[in-house]
């Protein structure tokens, strides 16, 4: 049975062409070219990856993709879609039983707790003896007498100067109230043009939402997005992001802005190259009629 792998390596020697000199051109790398032509599908990540590099190859042997695409379809629609981090089912920890648990912990606070009821008592004892057996200074009373006298020694018609009296703050500024105005779509600062084998998203949230996203294979985001919070990230090969809320951020792939990739409160998932991007969840796919080299 003729499969992709063939067609492409057939097609390939025929031309005199080598891996190499293909992975230079179409910036794929020669690993992912030879597990296309050896038909090793578990070796890409996801189905439309491996259709988007099988595709590529073809062009630029000048292979008819039609002819080719009955059999991509049918090798693709036998690989499974990889799940996004996150969404692994996860074991419950061993958590002991309650009940047993608190008949192993019943006495443990019991000989901590007589301590510092102890220690407690003792502290209050010696400062209370420490209270009693303090004298008073001496020269209190002089003291006191000494003031009595300065006051009877003051001269009629002055009185003593008595302490100034705080000043008064004064009253407090009125506030101006702030102009309330809307919260505008963030703008994203403009980027260099990536280069063709590259893939750049740059995220603008219009409200609170969550995002996942996964570089080249590698978990590097996870997390919410406040409204008016922007990010952008770079892959070489493919990104995948998923939005808890698709309506509530705006894509900027590749300097193109298209925008939110679904309805608001939908989740989505999108699988974005360096040449087109597809929406995988839900099941409604959109591709870039023209790739970054102006290819149609």
């Amino acid at each position: 049975m003729q499969t992709v792998g063939s067609v492409l390596r057939t097609e390939r020697l025929r031309q005199g062409l080598t891996i190499d000199a293909i992975s230079l051109e179409t910036k794929i790398s020669t690993a992912r070219l030879q597990a296309l032509e050896a038909d090793e599908l578990d070796r890409f990540p996801s189905p439309f990856l491996y259709k988007s590099f099988a595709k590529q190859v073809a062009r630029r042997l000048r292979i008819d993709e039609k002819s080719i695409a009955p059999i991509l379809d049918s090798q693709a629609s036998s690989m499974r879609t990889p799940l996004v981090p996150g969404e692994e089912e996860r074991r419950l920890p061993n958590v002991p039983a309650l009940d047993n648990l608190a008949q192993r912990t019943g006495t443990r606070w019991l000989i901590p707790t007589i301590s510092l009821v102890a220690v407690l008592a003792a502290s209050s004892g010696v400062f209370e003896w420490r209270e009693h057996s303090v004298a008073k200074p001496k020269g209190s009373a002089s003291v006191s007498l000494q003031s009595v006298m300065n006051i009877l020694h003051t001269p009629s018609g002055t009185a003593p100067a008595a302490n100034p009296l705080p000043s008064q703050p004064g009253p407090a500024p009125a506030t101006q109230p702030i102009p309330t105005k809307a919260i505008e779509e963030p703008q994203i600062a403009a980027s260099a043009t990536p280069a063709p084998s590259q893939v750049r998203l740059e995220l603008a949230a219009l409200e609170n939402v969550w995002i996942s996203v996964v570089s080249d294979g590698k978990f590097i985001f996870s997390g919410v997005l406040s409204r008016s919070e922007s990010k952008s990230f770079s892959s070489r090969e493919v990104a995948r992001l998923k939005v808890g809320n698709a309506g509530g951020v705006s894509v900027n792939y590749n300097g193109r802005k298209i925008g939110p990739l679904g309805a608001r409160g939908s989740v989505c998932t999108a699988i974005f190259t360096a040449t087109n991007f597809e929406i995988v969840e839900p099941q409604q796919h959109a591709e870039l009629t023209q790739d970054i080299s102006g290819n149609e």
